[in-house]
């Protein structure tokens, strides 16, 4: 392989590693006393912001295409700004890897969707990828023992959240067509940021925002755009598919992370079910349709 043939994979691996941080940073806030409603207001409204100088700088549009600019910030009010709120409650009620690892399933629920609405051919690896996923999702849900467990609670809100994601890529791909995905990633963190807060205040508890927590929620801002910024970099000359496998590194990326900075413990049932759920979402992503790949490795939690 030539010097310049590593430059896109190289990138896509430092857009995994971006999008891990997301995690790190956003539990390091947690940990500081921020408020849910107060730290994912803020990071997204910067990475809104963040992503709108980049394409300032790159002369792209600014604004989503006409007819399409509600219909992308609605996604991020209604759908990519709650899918992120219960990720991270779902991260209060269980360990990080499991909450990371069971997160994962939504490759293979938007597969499953796309089947059901006749963009994708029902193969054999989609089928084998809904039994590996289903086998590998019960093998870390069921984990227990010392530190590395989750909660009922837990599992109700990362399903959920797996499940507006998953409903989030499936809309995203058939209701926005004319919008730069680098556009469009900037106005639903915009929508996102912009629901949440309705949210925070709607519940009588916007949550704080002490000075500790101040640093980690920019630097989860940051990670965030620079992970959409580095995806959008190499997808042209990678395509969607070897992308968006090779951002599934964020996951053991997070996990490493979390472990290192936080102490968060690992269990060899945990591993080996999340081995099972990592294989069934690569399975799944080699079928996926181009437009939801598309959506699927440019997007975090």
């Amino acid at each position: 392989m030539t010097k310049g043939s590593w430059r896109s994979p190289a990138l896509a691996v430092l857009g995994a590693f971006a999008f891990s941080n997301t995690l790190l940073w956003g539990r390091a806030g947690q940990r500081a006393g921020a408020g849910l409603p107060a730290m994912l207001t803020i990071r997204f409204a910067l990475t809104g912001a963040l992503l709108l100088g980049v394409l300032a700088l790159l002369r792209r549009p600014l604004l989503p295409a006409p007819g399409e600019r509600a219909t992308v910030f609605g996604l991020g009010v209604i759908a990519y700004g709650f899918e992120s709120v219960f990720f991270f409650q779902a991260l209060q009620h269980g360990s990080t890897s499991i909450v990371v690892l069971l997160f994962y399933t939504h490759v293979v629920v938007v597969a499953v969707c796309e089947v059901l609405l006749g963009a994708l051919r029902p193969t054999l690896r989609i089928v084998a990828a809904v039994l590996v996923s289903i086998l590998g999702g019960a093998i870390v849900a069921l984990a227990s023992g010392g530190d590395v467990d989750i909660e009922p609670l837990g599992l109700f809100y990362v399903f959920s959240c797996a499940a507006l994601y998953s409903s989030y890529i499936v809309a995203s791909a058939r209701v926005v067509r004319n919008t730069e995905p680098l556009t469009s990633a900037a106005w639903v963190a915009i929508g996102a940021s912009f629901g949440v807060a309705v949210w925070g205040v709607g519940r009588g508890d916007f949550g704080a925002m002490p000075g500790d927590a101040v640093l980690p929620t920019f630097a989860f801002a940051v990670a965030t755009a620079a992970a959409f910024t580095l995806w959008f970099t190499v997808v042209g000359s990678l395509g969607s598919a070897r992308t968006s496998i090779i951002m599934m590194l964020e996951a053991p990326f997070g996990i490493a992370l979390t472990a290192i900075a936080f102490d968060d413990p690992l269990s060899v049932q945990v591993v080996t079910g999340g081995l099972f759920v990592l294989g069934a979402a690569l399975l799944a992503s080699l079928d996926m349709p181009i437009e939801s790949e598309r959506l699927e490795a440019a997007t975090s939690p």
